[in-house]
């Protein structure tokens, strides 16, 4: 119900407010549900999480009473007969031969890169269900937010003694809106089986949204497909699928986003607008810098709005306001919406952080100006205000220029061949032949330039203008170049390309745009895609192989530290990268042979269905219609029944496998947990980046973020007894010393047994509290 609940007021949407021709096109269709599904998904877990009822009883009513209502709205409204302005005199485009392919057939090339992008998909889908999460921010600091929401029906950052759940410096003013999606997957099954799942969302969003873009701009249709490919099949996309970072769903709104744009533009439907205004929204709410990328967006819609006035002269139109002359009053309402959701989805957790941490704030102070003699409910309200004058513009300003220092445009040298050196290795390790492939083909784009006519010359300017931009805005987040030492160009670049994931899309449009006007040889094209998207796969795995290695490993060696030993010492990176792949190159050869088998599979049936005489003929004698009908209807079938067995399969096969996998990875921690410490009981942990697993899990262990006081280790120990705590986690990553001294007051107090783990400094070490 879930899955299914804002699906049917999408149609609702489609049917009712939508007149254009484009809502025939089936991509179309399946970007506006995705992106209306997750919005009001979002907005509702929101609004639950509020008034403290994110449960899975509210949530799975309200669901309900949504798909129900949806249905009947289904049956009742009809699609407008008409509008003010038909979108075809408005623009003329809205009928070009390359908006009408989507209508077209696809033709066996086109089959097979699209069955390709299944295939890959499948595979991410598995890899979702069965592989536990590894990643280093996802266990510090995504998960451990997650989990607090799944135990308290609420969306708070503070553990149950009132103070921040981790120990990040910044996380607590983090917007999380994609979070909402993950912790709705997660209350079905009360563990973090589908937990990952919004990222196989947001992949194909970005999917949908590059290859109507390449539609759009003027690329045909089979190189918009192969750009579409290329993108979705490089191998660190496919590496933060099985995460919960959430640049994927960052770069997947801010291409949604534009889509709308260039959509309303050509269409002028207020839906369109409203749905580019809401997915601004999602932009601000899933990250900070999404702020900046939507007043680019924005931006660009001005323009497109300015030019749109410029080359159009409509009979009536109001110069002051022309959305009175296109939309219906009821189309109005759809208006009003968008700009309610986009300040909802947009403004939500700046708000709610700047009250949660001025709360803090005050409770801190109370506790100081009380104890002075002053009344308490003064000193809160002092608190409270002292807190909110602080964000003034210089304080803004001085700290948009500290976070400016950990960008590669502060810390890269473009006159040190060594940067360059670094730079590049980790661009072609980590993203490899799909990217490559991509730059090769814009590479050509000043001969595409001078081979095209005028307009697909204004076509490549504002893509080299979008490719330019999106590149200054990727050099210019924060952290886009370490993500510690002020001012040093170090190996974390290559963990942080992922910030440049908006480039990914804009590259993929210009790609295309010039394959198309270059005509590059559809075959190369197609052998190309295939290749890259197989390479894809295998390197993705290779890097998850070597990531998961480097978690259970005595020693730790991560892929950046290895990409940056390969530029100095091949050998040796070489060695150390076989080393970690050696236990994982049977699960390697197994996604290999699932890729080719699935991909010759899916192709043979479908190829069989529509293109009988060229694969194989089962339908001997029938009419062409009758054909078509059957086709379809056995490509529905064939999808409604991968569907049922994917989910019974999951529901047992995969979940027992992921258990298996998770026991082996977090090294019997779970088991532990579950097996000894009670739900009623308290942990208390410090120095750790894996809190998330001392959740337990199905998430039911009450879990205090108590950081260790190396210098008073005493008062620590009886603020712990004060906290009613039981037991005690660490590790790894404890600094040394901080090591020391807990041995030491072990030593003298005997208070501390360890009963899980060994080396605090290396893995999760548990000690159990004597009273």
């Amino acid at each position: 119900m879930i899955v299914a609940g804002p699906v049917s007021l999408a149609f609702v949407l489609l049917q009712t407010y939508h007149s254009s021709a484009h809502v025939a096109s089936f991509p179309y269709r399946w970007l506006f549900i995705s992106t209306v599904w997750s919005i009001v998904q979002v907005a509702l877990g929101l609004l639950l999480g509020s008034v403290h009822q994110l449960w899975l009883g509210p949530v799975i009513t309200i669901e309900a009473t949504m798909f129900l209502l949806g249905l009947l709205l289904c049956k009742t409204t009809k699609a407008p007969t008409g509008s003010a302005i038909s979108p075809s005199a408005i623009s003329p485009s809205a009928t070009s031969p390359s908006l009408l392919q989507h209508r077209q057939p696809l033709k066996p090339s086109e089959w097979l890169i699209f069955i390709s992008i299944l295939v890959v998909g499948a595979i991410l889908l598995i890899r979702v269900a069965t592989q536990p999460i590894t990643n280093y921010d996802s266990l510090w600091f995504h998960l451990p937010a997650v989990a607090r929401w799944y135990q308290t029906g609420s969306l708070t950052l503070l553990d149950p003694a009132g103070y921040w759940i981790f120990s990040h410096p910044s996380a607590n003013q983090y917007p999380y809106d994609w979070h909402i999606l993950s912790v709705l997957c997660l209350l079905p099954f009360q563990e973090d089986f589908l937990v990952a799942l919004p990222m196989l969302l947001a992949w194909t969003m970005l999917g949908l949204a590059v290859y109507l873009l390449c539609i759009r701009v003027g690329a045909a249709r089979f190189y918009s497909l192969a750009a579409t490919s290329l993108v979705l099949s490089v191998p660190m996309l496919l590496n933060h699928v099985t995460t919960l970072h959430i640049d994927l769903p960052l770069a997947a709104f801010f291409t949604v986003a534009l889509c709308f744009a260039l959509t309303y533009n050509e269409t002028r439907e207020p839906l369109d607008l409203s749905m580019f205004g809401v997915s601004l929204g999602m932009l601000a709410g899933i990250k900070t810098p999404g702020i900046i990328y939507g007043a680019f967006l924005v931006i660009i819609m001005i323009a497109l709005e300015l030019r749109y006035r410029k080359h159009q002269h409509l009979p009536n139109q109001s110069k002051l306001n022309p959305l009175k002359t296109i939309a219906p009053k009821r189309q109005v309402i759809i208006l009003y919406l968008g700009l309610i959701f986009l300040l909802w989805l947009g403004a939500f957790w700046y708000v709610h952080h700047a009250l949660e941490i001025a709360s803090l704030t005050a409770k801190s102070q109370l506790v100081e100006e009380s104890s002075a003699g002053v009344d308490s409910a003064v000193a809160k309200a002092d608190a409270v205000k002292s807190y909110l004058v602080r964000f003034d513009l210089d304080a803004l300003w001085s700290k948009l220029l500290y976070f400016q220092r950990f960008t590669l445009t502060y810390q890269f040298d473009f006159f040190n061949l060594s940067d360059w050196k670094t730079y590049v290795i980790h661009i072609v390790a980590r993203l490899q032949l799909p990217f490559l492939a991509l730059v090769l083909q814009v590479i050509w784009l000043p001969i595409a330039w001078l081979k095209g006519d005028d307009d697909n010359r204004k076509t490549l300017f504002c893509l080299v203008f979008l490719l330019l931009s999106t590149t200054f805005l990727y050099w210019n987040t924060p952290y886009s170049a370490a993500g510690s030492d002020v001012g040093e160009f170090s190996p974390l670049v290559g963990f942080n390309l992922r910030y440049g994931f908006p480039v990914l899309g804009i590259l993929g449009m210009g790609a295309a745009v010039t394959a198309t006007v270059l005509q590059i040889s559809p075959r190369a094209v197609l052998g190309i895609t295939l290749l890259s998207s197989f390479s894809g796969i295998i390197g993705s795995i290779a890097f998850e192989a070597i990531r998961k290695g480097a978690f259970v490993a005595e020693k730790a060696i991560w892929p950046s530290q290895i990409i940056s030993t390969f530029g100095r010492d091949p050998v040796t990176a070489i060695a150390q990268a076989w080393q970690l792949l050696t236990d994982n190159l049977a699960g390697m050869s197994v996604y290999a042979l699932v890729y080719m088998g699935l991909l010759v599979l899916i192709f043979t049936v479908v190829g069989a269905r529509l293109y009988p005489n060229q694969v194989a003929s089962v339908v001997d004698g029938c009419v062409l219609k009758r054909r078509k009908l059957s086709s379809r209807l056995c490509l529905y079938l064939f999808g409604i029944g991968i569907c049922v067995v994917l989910l019974v399969w999951g529901s047992w096969v995969m979940r027992q496998s992921r258990d298996g996998l998770r026991d082996e990875l977090y090294q019997g921690i779970y088991r532990y947990i579950e097996e000894n410490v009670q739900p009623d009981e308290r942990i208390a942990y410090f120095s750790s980046n894996r809190s998330y697993l001392f959740y337990g899990k199905h998430l039911n262990r009450q879990v205090l973020n108590i950081p260790f006081d190396r210098e008073r280790p005493s008062d620590w120990l009886a603020y712990l007894y004060r906290q009613n705590i039981q037991w005690v986690a660490t590790g790894p990553r404890v600094p040394q010393k901080e090591y020391e001294v807990l041995v030491q007051l072990n030593r003298q107090r005997q208070v501390f047994i360890p009963v899980f783990g060994k080396d605090a400094t290396k893995a999760p070490v548990i000690y159990k509290l004597m009273p």
